[in-house]
């Protein structure tokens, strides 16, 4: 079974500032890359990136009591908590970044953690176009499709094109995030919350006649 998360959705985004991080990428800026070309990363997982390029220090915009597990910061960096890296890393050895950073309260104290930022850069080409209910751009049909169309969360994968990773980027749609049920039963096994707006894909079935 796939899933497939919605990380901007609703009550995924948490309001963070990064200014250290913001004094060396600002927006506009013409060194390269500057901070947008760098949140274009963050959300999208175009390349691997370099440690110097990842914000090291977030400061919460507004008090939380209770923190989620994994959450969209600003600037479209994704922030997920210790043991949430680790069960990925082990299902996806060396395939995913995680880098450790510092989230603190306006008033600079650490909010517990530990947290990392994740680059998810992975990807494969699973999605069944014609049994999915998708948006396909015209002009760039292979690079800009979206899985929210018409309000209907209709996706319909095939297991057989299916690489074997546990999160990924599905090649063809810009922003994507997509994981496997041996994740979401590991996650759960340890009460984490990832994304929780995700909503199941069909398998299509495969049959020799």
């Amino acid at each position: 079974m796939t899933y497939v998360f919605c990380p901007p959705g609703q009550g995924n985004v948490r309001a963070t500032d990064m200014p250290e991080w913001r004094k060396r990428y600002p927006v506009p800026s013409e060194h390269k890359p500057n901070g947008a070309d760098l949140s274009a990363v963050f959300m999208y997982g175009e390349r691997r990136l370099l440690s110097e390029e990842v914000p090291k220090r977030l400061i919460a915009k507004h008090p939380r009591r209770i923190w989620p597990d994994a959450f969209l910061a600003t600037g479209s960096l994704y922030v997920v908590r210790e043991a949430i890296a680790e069960i990925i890393d082990t299902l996806d050895p060396a395939r995913h970044q995680f880098f450790p950073l510092r989230l603190e309260t306006p008033y600079g104290n650490a909010i517990a953690g530990p947290w990392f930022a994740m680059n998810v850069f992975a990807r494969q080409d699973s999605v069944v176009m014609e049994k999915s209910c998708v948006y396909q751009s015209k002009d760039h049909p292979e690079e800009l499709c979206s899985f929210f169309h018409d309000g209907e969360d209709r996706v319909t994968v095939d297991p057989d094109r299916q690489t074997g990773l546990h999160l990924w980027r599905e090649r063809r749609f810009q922003g994507s995030l997509l994981g496997s049920d041996t994740l979401m039963e590991k996650l759960a096994a340890k009460e984490l919350g990832f994304f929780p707006n995700a909503f199941r894909a069909f398998d299509l079935e495969t049959r020799v006649f």
